[in-house]
């Protein structure tokens, strides 16, 4: 569990709700990665926010690349 809580933006938030939704559709394995790649994230994140540069790629930029819509 993340030491503390990241708001994301409602846009970032849909995005992430969609992307696990198709995952989850093609397997709920994949989906249940795919949750702990961003969990993943969003704790580096919190552990260290200036090393993330601000702006739309955020998250994008600190996950590992297994999955394409990240």
């Amino acid at each position: 569990m993340r030491k503390n809580a990241v708001d994301l933006h409602d846009e970032a938030s849909a995005e992430y709700d969609a992307a696990f939704d198709w995952y989850l559709e093609r397997s709920p394995d994949a989906a249940l990665k795919f949750d702990a790649e961003v969990e993943h994230a969003l704790t580096q994140i919190v552990e260290a926010p200036e090393r993330w540069a601000a702006g739309r790629t955020l998250l994008a930029g600190s996950c590992s690349g297994n999955f394409h819509l990240l």
